[in-house]
């Protein structure tokens, strides 16, 4: 149902760009954090390092994002915070974990999927547009492990100090490509982010509902 629905919905539009993750990727546990357990179960030994460590990353990323005005923290920014706790060798360790734990959990929403290789089928322009800590590298490898490989352009909020949240990373992409707004159709799963963001910068948008937050409705169709 939900790919009929969208794939109807973008013959309407030339061009099309996705939210990455909970919309065309997600990660196969419970919630985001639990990926920092199994960075702590795969570089200390004892259950105090272990919890040590969950708490330190995430007070490290709020750290990070305190006096942040201008868009999505980095990786690297957050482990500087953690400096503080470990050593630089210790550090970069734990660093590295984690991009190999966001790997390894990353799996493909398969509806989801089949929308974004319907457009491009249809000869639509592909953009991915992501608010997100982790390098721009990281995410185009979580796409390709999960068989996206063809898109225009994909945008990481950390690399243009810009995020959706405010509209300006779309204002960057449309401004970057020369893009028609009233020709982009947005799709994500972040109110905030991909439904108010997208609308602030006058883009058309469909706002995905994450699971178990609203029963019995797979998506919403807002503007456009």
């Amino acid at each position: 149902m939900i790919e009929k629905y969208l794939k109807k919905k973008i013959e309407r539009y030339d061009i099309i760009s996705f939210d990455i993750f909970d919309t065309l990727i997600e990660r196969d546990v419970r919630v985001p954090t639990d990926i920092f357990k199994r960075i702590a179960e795969s570089c200390f030994n004892t259950e105090n390092e272990r919890n040590a460590f969950w708490k330190n990353r995430v007070w490290a990323e709020q750290e990070a994002r305190k006096n942040r005005t201008d868009g999505e923290v980095t990786l690297d920014e957050i482990y500087t915070k953690l400096l503080d706790k470990y050593d630089d060798s210790i550090t970069e360790k734990l660093m590295q974990s984690e991009i190999r734990e966001e790997i390894k959990a990353c799996r493909p929403k398969n509806k989801l999927i089949s929308v974004y290789k319907h457009a491009m089928l249809r000869g639509k322009k592909v953009y991915f547009i992501s608010d997100m800590y982790l390098p721009k590298e990281v995410i185009s490898e979580l796409l390709s492990k999960c068989s996206v490989y063809e898109y225009e352009k994909l945008y990481v909020s950390n690399a243009y100090r810009a995020n959706k949240v405010s509209g300006e990373l779309f204002q960057i992409v449309c401004t970057e490509n020369q893009l028609k707004k009233e020709d982009w159709l947005h799709i994500g799963d972040s109110f905030k982010a991909d439904f108010k963001g997208a609308r602030k910068s006058g883009i058309s948008s469909i706002l995905l509902y994450r699971k178990g937050l609203i029963k019995n409705r797979l998506c919403k169709f807002f503007k456009g």
